[in-house]
């Protein structure tokens, strides 16, 4: 049922009620960060707004929160899902599902099926406010060569808008979140001067000061100054750059006096704490559990927007799975979403549940903002569902094929290594990422991936399991040495801990048609709706990017450091890819960054995209899709900022052209 905290309390036959009056002017599909903000901003625009979440509502209530952070707390393996209860009803994929594929021979014991060549190795969360409960928090815009990867360096598709156009948004996303950055940094990752002029608008602030740089941040920047490394034949300068971050710092008195801040008419920024208590989460306190979850809410997620949307102008019903868009045979528009909402949260027995449908007022529009997957998975099985191998111009939307296509994610390599011995780096600190070491534009993309590398302070928590297998090194046996134990035990533990040094690169992916969600009869869920059927392979511009990453980290490692090297990878590993450096086979473990992007991308073309730049879906116009599956390719930035400032456009754009 509803269970938002404003006032806003009814059941769902309560809201079949109001829909059957054509009570609502749009309805969204999911409550995450598109959604929320979607409703918000239109609820501003004085539009009744119905969000359709599948998820449970638990994050909406304190205890309910609450009960995610001790959940977190006490599971034994600390995955981005591990907060949040596995729900039969609107399952999630779970990285402890993921294996090597064997031909012929799908994966298919997690709620995704995956077929391969590769597995997909990300994951995203069904529940309430969505994966922003999870998100590391990093916000940083793309550059502006993202949008222009054919123009620039004849790779992949260009967007069919422009940085300048995404602009003004990038700031209403940058207020919305509450962005702890400083543009002067910002703009270090820039090397085109025109790019660099151009970037932000003159006299533009952040809402927050940057989050401080940690002290390994610090003591590695001073290491690398004045370094280049070459790419291709050209020479670009190794630094350590802060990264913006969804998190609460320092407010920055200088935003009040922004260009941006005095045409909004808003006054000195002001953090957003915790959504149930907003004394709590003022400012970051330093926890390690960004990914999967910030105890005291002081990293944003899409309950801050939700919490701040008008109570009378937005209603959520969760636990309320979409399982069809209707479209009407004469017009081609939707005239309806069908809905199933189940009644417990846990259930793996057959439970009840009960059918409905959802309708907008005459003119009024629908929002698919599930997500990448699970956007592309409901358009392909609405309307006559596309199933089987040949699912050419199946389900909605499709007329172009491109519903479910050029699915992409940054690979993630991790690297690692030890500092020279004596060196104290302060590891094993939140938050997880501060600082990044940056190759994220530049004449190379026309050959090999983009890339930066994130400075983790974590130590090798991520690559090997520190600091545990450290204390099981010690105390092991079958080392031939005898156990440490007491005071030698601690001491020798933190020597090696505190010098430990990783990076974790995200890496640039082309679209590709053939990394594709598709659906199958023969995999459903406890409802009956459709599983996602995942096709997903590496291309040899991705792993060329990651050869440049391993560089990179040997030159900092080895070179700039004077430490040693360990990154060690094993063809036994999920995710290994290999291809061949002079004649010799080298391969690389790569991970999922959880940025799903590119399953129904924006075009100019309806033949080669799903949805025109305003994320209306070419083929049904009063259809739109907001979701990160809109990007046309995925740069090097986590994609949640974009994502956001998509959904502030798609807002304005309903308003002033749409919803009159």
């Amino acid at each position: 049922m509803i269970t938002y905290e404003k006032g806003i309390e009814a059941t769902p036959e309560e809201v079949a009620e109001k829909i059957a009056k054509g009570h609502y002017d749009v309805v969204i599909v999911g409550a995450g960060f598109a959604g929320s903000i979607l409703a918000k901003e239109l609820a501003k625009g004085n539009k009744k707004v119905l969000i359709l979440e599948a998820g449970r509502s638990t994050s909406i209530r304190p205890e309910g929160y609450d009960s995610y952070v001790n959940r977190f707390q006490e599971a034994l393996a600390k995955t981005p899902n591990s907060p949040y209860p596995a729900n039969p009803s609107a399952p999630q994929s779970s990285v402890l599902f993921q294996r090597q594929i064997q031909a012929g021979q799908p994966v298919t014991n997690g709620y995704q099926v995956y077929l391969g060549p590769q597995p997909f190795m990300s994951t995203f969360t069904r529940t309430t406010a969505g994966t922003s409960l999870h998100w590391l928090g990093t916000s940083m815009r793309m550059v502006p060569a993202d949008f222009e990867m054919r123009t620039r360096y004849r790779q992949g598709v260009d967007w069919p808008i422009s940085y300048r156009d995404l602009q003004p948004y990038y700031q209403d996303a940058e207020y919305e979140i509450g962005v702890s950055a400083d543009v002067e940094e910002q703009l270090r990752d820039i090397h085109n001067p025109t790019d660099k002029g151009n970037y932000f608008e003159k006299g533009y602030e952040y809402p927050m000061h940057q989050i401080p740089k940690t002290h390994l941040d610090k003591w590695l920047g001073e290491k690398v100054a004045g370094t280049y490394f070459n790419l291709e034949g050209k020479d670009y300068p190794i630094q350590v750059v802060g990264t913006p971050q969804g998190r609460n710092g320092m407010p920055n008195p200088k935003y009040a006096d922004s260009p941006y801040n005095k045409r909004k008419k808003r006054g000195p920024y002001v953090p957003r704490g915790g959504v149930h208590d907003p004394r709590m989460g003022q400012r970051c306190e330093g926890n390690t559990a960004c990914v999967p979850i910030c105890p005291v809410m002081a990293k944003y997620n899409a309950l801050k927007s939700l919490y701040s949307a008008d109570p009378k102008k937005v209603d959520l019903l969760t636990q309320a799975v979409v399982t069809n868009i209707e479209i009407d045979p004469k017009t081609q528009q939707v005239s309806g979403l069908d809905y199933t909402v189940y009644d417990s949260e846990t259930s793996t027995a057959p439970h009840n549940y009960q059918k409905y449908v959802a309708k907008t007022r005459k003119g009024g529009a629908y929002i698919v903002a599930a997500h990448a997957i699970e956007t592309a998975k409901l358009l392909l099985q609405s309307g006559k569902p596309a199933t089987g191998d040949n699912q050419k111009c199946g389900g909605i939307a499709n007329s172009s094929d491109m519903v479910g296509r050029n699915l992409m994610d940054h690979p993630y390599l991790l690297t690692w290594g030890l500092a020279p011995v004596g060196t104290r780096l302060g590891v094993f600190r939140g938050p997880l990422v501060s600082s990044e070491v940056p190759m994220r534009d530049g004449d190379f993309r026309s050959v090999h991936a983009a890339f930066r590398g994130d400075v983790r302070n974590g130590g090798w928590d991520f690559a090997t399991g520190a600091p545990y297998t450290n204390v099981n090194g010690l105390l092991d046996p079958k080392t031939g040495k005898p156990p440490l134990l007491g005071k030698k035990l601690r001491r020798q533990l933190y020597e090696d801990v505190q010098r430990q040094l990783s990076f974790g690169f995200e890496i640039e992916q082309l679209p590709d048609a053939a990394n594709r969600v598709t659906i199958r009869e023969e995999y459903r869920d406890q409802l009956g709706n459709y599983r996602p059927v995942i096709a997903y392979d590496m291309d040899e511009y991705s792993i060329r990017g990651m050869q440049a990453a391993r560089k990179l980290s040997d030159t900092i490692i080895k070179g700039c450091v004077s430490g040693e090297d360990h990154t060690a990878y094993h063809e036994s590993d999920t995710g290994y890819v290999f291809h061949y450096e002079g004649g010799t086979k080298v391969g690389y473990t790569f991970h999922g960054s959880g940025h799903i992007v590119g399953t129904h991308r924006m075009g100019s073309n309806p033949g080669d995209s799903v949805v025109n730049p305003d994320q209306q879906t070419w083929d049904h116009d009063n259809l739109y899709l907001v979701s990160c599956g809109n990007f046309p390719t995925i740069g090097t930035s986590n994609p949640s900022l974009t994502v956001a400032a998509l959904a502030f456009k798609c807002a304005e754009h309903l308003i002033k052209k749409v919803l009159k």
